[in-house]
This record gives C-alpha cells, structure tokens and sequence, in this order.
C-alpha cells in the first residue's frame, strides 16, 4: 500500500451541522410543518473511472471532479481521501504504479478546480483486492475513490 498527502487549498466557508433527534413519541399535531432542506454539507463519496491502462482524466471524469467541487464551495471540508485503484492484468509493480498515478491525477484535478480542502491524503492499492477469492477478477477496477468528509 502507497500512501501521500497533498496539500490543496483552503476551506471557504463554514458547514452546516444538523442535530436530528427522534420524533416517533411525538404526537403528530407537535410537529413542524416546515420539512428541513437536506444539508449541501453532507458527507460524500464518488468514482472517477479511466481508460485501461491509462491514469489520463476523460472529459466525463473531469465534470464529475468539477460538479463536486462546485458542491462542495460553500462546505468546511474536513478531510478528502482519493484512493486508486488498478486490475490484477500486468505486474503487481505495473498495477501499483498506475493506481498511484490514478490517485494523484484525481487529487490535482481537485485542487485544480478549487475544491476546498486544506489537504488531499492519496493512496493507492493497485491489484489489491481485484480477483475474488475464487479467482474471478472484479469489475470495474479502472478507478479511483474519492471521499469527502465535511467538518461539523
């Protein structure tokens, strides 16, 4: 396992925390008739998919990286995890190597489009978990996983 932190830029505004508390003892005529808006601020995770064998950002991964900083501008983020990943076809050694140049293309890509994080941790797994243990390989290895964590 590979790992790096990669500093990014910093966090513009201050989350929105929102306490729910149960309601189900609550007699139906105590209850509000306002239904709260989801928070923007909350946490979240996607894909960035690639071509085989290349660690190049398409253009569709390059809209999902901005669509999610854009969601994330008003957000105080409070760590943002990007780990790649690669199939089990060529060398262990190969498959590392590409999975931590899928990594930090999608953490530059990040900061590049202004996501506000403070800090960017990148890690990589290459091969690491691609054949089931009845040696089927998993689908869809060509990626990396991004997580962001708001601050409260």
């Amino acid at each position: 396992m590979w790992r790096r932190k990669i500093l990014g830029a910093t966090a513009v505004a201050a989350g929105l925390g929102v306490l729910v508390s149960g309601c189900e003892t609550t007699p139906a005529w105590m209850h509000s008739s306002k239904v709260a808006a989801p928070s923007p601020c909350a946490d979240f995770s996607f894909p960035v998919y690639f071509k085989e064998w290349s660690a190049d950002l398409t253009d569709a991964a390059l809209q999902v990286i901005s669509d999610s900083a854009a969601r994330s501008k008003a957000c105080r983020v409070g760590a943002v995890t990007v780990v790649g990943l690669s199939g089990a076809k060529g060398s262990a050694e190969q498959n590392l190597e590409l999975s931590k140049r899928r990594a930090e293309a999608v953490a530059k890509a990040l900061t590049d489009k202004g996501f506000p994080a403070p800090a960017v941790d990148v890690d990589a797994v290459g091969e690491q978990g691609a054949v089931t243990k009845r040696g089927t390989e998993r689908p869809l290895r060509r990626r990396a996983e991004v997580q962001v964590h708001f601050a409260s």
